[in-house]
């Protein structure tokens, strides 16, 4: 049987209604996290009108002409040529037109469309440079506070998991958290331990005790402060550690340690709950650390970024580190997280906090990693009065991690952890002539500064001479 005659409402019919494509709202909450309202576009997203075809304008409706049923399989006998429509006989053009209507005509009702995602109307951006934002979206808000030190928001990413914000800043995420608290704590907790190591101080596999978890462990840290790390990743991973005793955890703000003890269960692992190996104060770290009471074999600067007007920027100083080294116990070591080691982003601050460590410390090295959720690489520092603070060889490093609890570390093992102190050469070149040194009374170079506008720049009026040069070991 011959079809029916179609029309070209039949085709609208079979295609199903065509919605305009979705407007996308702009960003909300620009610089803080959005309240969920879609106030930064319109329904014809930003003005913009674009219809429903696939060039993208409004496509001219064709109508064929009045066409019986024989009329129509006559014209579906004839055959097929190529070309524009306008180049053939107008007959086949109309061929062509019944054969799209037909086919239309004839197949089944399409598939419901793709749930599409939630509204992306929420999100927040981090300043990167005066010229780079970053931007995150929010896909929910598990808690948002404004705190006596700062702002506060746990939210979900998405992609990355849970997020601690601080001052519009991700400070921690699930998804990535491993990268920055795996070479924090086991970096330093691998040099103290292998410190007596002939393998270790000598640069090669040696044998006996030297490679050997058994002839490092009586040297493994016994116990740690962590100065900031209100999220506790950082104690996590030191009770990893058979030879952890004692870890104390100092921050000045008791809203993040209480957010994160209840939406950031996957970063502290329970360390926040109670275990008796924990002592938490919710206190302020400088003067926890001039109180003077007990020594650590590590002491952990897992502090925010030295932001204008923050809780931290005094932390980055040679007062304060020559406070840290009088807590430090024999063979101590100390590790801080010293900004981003992109120079394009931030050309003085790492080089700066390098130098003002080497002015108290004698060992003295910058170790790198690469934090997703931070849009560039982190700097970190490593300094002791009397611990080498080169890396062992990685069979040192291997064995004494073969001896931590839980599961196998996500980022470092022997190799990696030698090769974060690769950073590149023209890092070394501006820690090598970097001379300023942060005190109290110079101003640490805030985040997002430019390279030709930090506070506390290269004009600082110092008085005090030429730190010593930065040592490698």
């Amino acid at each position: 049987m011959s079809p029916p005659a179609a029309t070209a409402a039949d085709a609208v019919t079979a295609r199903g209604p065509q919605s305009p494509p979705r407007a996308v709202a702009g960003p909300a909450g620009i610089g803080g996290i959005g309240d969920g309202s879609a106030s930064g576009g319109s329904a014809s997203g930003g003005g913009t009108d674009c219809g429903d075809t696939d060039s993208g304008g409004a496509a001219p409706q064709v109508v064929p002409t009045a066409l019986t049923p024989s009329d129509v399989a006559a014209l579906l006998s004839r055959p097929r040529l190529e070309g524009p429509d306008e180049a053939v006989p107008a007959v086949v053009a109309e061929a062509r037109v019944a054969d799209k209507v037909t086919a239309a005509a004839s197949r089944p009702d399409p598939p419901p469309p793709p749930k599409a995602p939630p509204p992306a109307s929420r999100w927040f951006v981090e300043p990167l440079t005066p010229d780079n934002l970053f931007l995150h979206r929010v896909a929910s808000v598990f808690t948002t506070a404004t705190t006596p030190f700062q702002q506060l928001a746990v939210v979900d990413t998405g992609t990355y998991g849970r997020a601690l914000v601080l001052d519009g800043k991700i400070q921690t995420a699930t998804g990535d958290e491993a990268f920055y608290h795996e070479p924090l704590v086991h970096i330093p907790a691998v040099l103290h331990a292998a410190r007596g190591s002939t393998a270790a101080t000598c640069g090669s596999g040696g044998s006996g005790d030297g490679g050997s978890a058994e002839g490092l462990l009586p040297a493994a840290p016994k116990s740690a402060l962590v100065l900031g790390g209100g999220d506790g990743g950082s104690v996590r991973e030191l009770l990893r550690w058979p030879s952890m005793a004692a870890v104390t955890l100092v921050d000045i703000d008791g809203a993040v340690v209480d957010a994160c003890r209840t939406h950031l269960r996957s970063i502290h692992g329970g360390a926040l709950d109670g275990d008796p190996r924990v002592r938490v104060v919710i206190g302020d770290a400088i003067a926890y650390v001039a109180d003077g009471r007990g020594t650590y074999d590590l002491i952990l600067c897992d502090v925010t970024d030295p932001l204008e007007d923050g809780p931290s920027a005094a932390l980055f100083t040679r007062e304060f580190f020559v406070a840290v080294g009088e807590r430090l116990s024999p063979g101590g070591v100390m590790a801080i997280q010293a900004g981003p080691s992109s120079l394009v982003e931030n050309p003085r601050l790492h080089p700066r906090v390098m130098r003002t460590l080497a002015a108290v410390f004698p060992h003295v090295a910058s170790f790198v990693s690469y934090i997703p959720t931070y849009g560039s690489p982190l700097g970190f520092a490593v300094a002791s009065f009397t611990t080498p603070t080169a890396p062992p060889p990685p069979a040192v490093t291997d064995a004494l991690f073969a001896t931590l609890t839980g599961p196998p570390l996500v980022v470092m093992d022997g190799a990696s952890l030698a090769g974060a102190f690769g950073i590149p050469a023209s890092l070394r070149r501006a820690i090598a002539a970097e001379t300023v040194v942060y005190t109290e009374a110079t101003p640490v170079d805030t985040l997002g500064a430019s390279a030709g506008g930090s506070r506390g720049g290269g004009d600082v009026d110092d008085d005090r001479g030429a730190a010593p040069p930065v040592s490698n070991h």
